[in-house]
């Protein structure tokens, strides 16, 4: 799998495994609007065509690239010159959807290889099939970082010699998938003169093998666990596939590239394509309000944070949230909302995380200026009302602030226990303590406080016992108001038994709008 940093040794290796082995004397380019190519014109319209320019260019090696397109190369071809290597060029696929056929000419051994290519058997042959019709010599062929695909009709590769040559044939793959759509056999052997064999290293192989041999390679079994879709012939692998990590590292003369022209880095993939994992892009964060009163909530939204990996079944699954009050949360996808509990100007930032815990870069900041609300009229502890006549906005016969600021339930927040804060009992338990806030005035906050016991909870009842009920039926209780403050304060006799606790607030203002259940706060008791 690719990692973002590599050390000087493993850069060097990287290099080496990428330089071919001998230098081309030759290199034809086919890529999309080339034209017939031969002197003087190294770019080909098809692989045909790059072919005959490369069969009498008088070279002994020579390399032909092929750059990815819409679509597919649709071509059959037959390659006769020995030491003759196809590579994909640039980023993406260099598929094509037909035959290769390798059979060679002259009586020397002959070398062919294929580097980080897609070839795709159309219905009636193989992907690549490789010969000894002649008395020619006999014949290596290279594959490295290459998808091939049979079909229903034949197999991926198909390697034969003739009756009464003694010519052998010799297929290392290195870092290669064998797969399809309907389960084609990987290869078929047809032994009437030399040997054949056929080894696969570090490598997927699907179907039957007829006498290949495998070293540390992995039956595509549970295709739909390794491929982001076997069904599709799109056999790129996907997250969580078990083939990630698994490879070996390259050898000299390997090609360093996947199929896709990423470089690989790190540990390995098996087969042809490396999962390199890419962190989410940069989201755009925006608020429901640049300026609001303390306790007054503000919508956040995001977008943008699209995650490049999304074919490969990565997807963004998790939000961190840096409100600027010191506050800094995970969240799933919105919607969000976040209230201040002190006036003052706050900077929001928020990066995307994707399910293989890539991270992000941060948002551009969003400003929020918080200011303190004007003092409600006629107010006691905790903003209450002494006349609901004194409401703004009030209207004799109603009982709704029609008119007035209030436009929402109270905000309310535990500020102390902390998130997961162990907290030690001595002589007297810790108080529970709190902010609260309403434009109307807060009439009340209640607390909920309970441990699991097996599948059910205790629930404390706010007098001093912890009482076992259902983890759905929380048991409310009181807290004391005290300004913008509240706080709780256990009885003498109580002493929480030392153990996880989770704690919820809630609160209500004077027109009886009610929060949502805020928590919980997950804390622990210790002795």
């Amino acid at each position: 799998m690719g990692l973002s940093g590599i050390g000087t040794a493993a850069v060097a290796l990287a290099l080496a495994l990428a330089a071919p082995a001998t230098a081309h004397a030759a290199t034809w380019t086919v890529t999309p609007g080339g034209g017939s190519c031969g002197t003087g014109d190294d770019q080909c319209g098809t692989i045909g065509a790059a072919n005959t320019a490369a069969g009498g260019s008088g070279d002994a090696t020579d390399l032909i690239l092929i750059v990815p397109k819409a679509g597919d190369w649709d071509e059959d071809v037959t390659f006769t010159k020995g030491g003759l290597t196809l590579r994909g060029h640039g980023l993406g696929i260099a598929r094509i959807r037909g035959r290769l056929t390798f059979d060679g000419s002259g009586t020397a051994a002959q070398t062919f290889t294929l580097q980080r290519l897609a070839v795709h058997a159309d219905p009636g042959g193989p992907a690549l099939r490789v010969s000894s019709s002649a008395l020619n010599g006999d014949k290596t062929v290279l594959l490295h970082s290459t998808v091939l695909s049979g079909n229903g009709e034949a197999p991926a590769i198909e390697a034969s010699t003739a009756l009464g040559v003694e010519n052998d044939i010799a297929i290392t793959a290195r870092h290669v998938t064998v797969a399809d759509a309907v389960s084609a056999p990987a290869v078929t052997e047809s032994e009437q003169g030399g040997e054949i064999a056929v080894s696969f290293h570090d490598s997927i192989v699907q179907g039957t093998k007829a006498g290949a041999s495998e070293t540390n390679s992995e039956p595509t079994t549970n295709a739909a666990s390794l491929f982001v879709d076997p069904g599709s012939e799109d056999f790129r692998l996907r997250v969580g596939s078990p083939a990630i990590d698994q490879g070996g590292p390259g050898q000299p003369g390997e090609w360093g590239d996947d199929v896709e022209g990423e470089t690989r880095a790190g540990a390995w993939d098996r087969g042809a394509d490396e999962f390199v994992n890419h962190a989410p892009a940069k989201p755009s964060v925006s608020a429901s309000a640049s300026e609001v009163e303390r306790g007054q909530a503000v919508g956040f939204a995001v977008s943008g944070a699209t995650d490049p990996d999304g074919t490969l079944m990565d997807e963004v699954v998790k939000y961190v949230w840096d409100f600027g009050d010191g506050s800094v949360e995970e969240r799933t996808p919105g919607p969000w909302a976040h209230a201040y509990a002190a006036a003052g100007r706050y900077e929001v930032r928020v990066r995307a995380v994707d399910r293989t815990g890539a991270s992000g870069p941060p948002s551009d900041p969003v400003t929020i200026v918080v200011k303190d609300p004007p003092p409600p009229p006629a107010t006691g502890k905790g903003g209450a009302i002494t006349s609901l006549t004194q409401l703004p906005g009030f209207e004799s016969g109603f009982m709704a602030n029609r008119r007035g600021p209030d436009t929402g339930p109270p905000f309310v927040a535990i500020t102390s226990p902390r998130v997961r804060e162990r907290i030690r009992i001595r002589r007297a338990v810790p108080l529970l303590r709190g902010r609260t806030a309403d434009p109307a005035g807060v009439r009340r906050v209640e607390l909920a406080l309970m441990r699991r016991e097996g599948r059910r909870c205790r629930w404390y009842d706010g007098r001093g016992a912890f009482r076992l009920g259902s983890c759905a039926a929380p048991v409310w209780f009181k807290a004391v108001l005290d300004d913008f403050d509240w706080r709780y304060a256990f009885p003498r006799r109580v002493r929480p038994r030392p153990g996880a606790y989770f704690a919820f607030v809630r609160a209500t203002d004077y027109l009886g709008k009610r929060t949502t259940p805020s928590g919980p706060v997950g804390f622990r008791y210790a002795r």
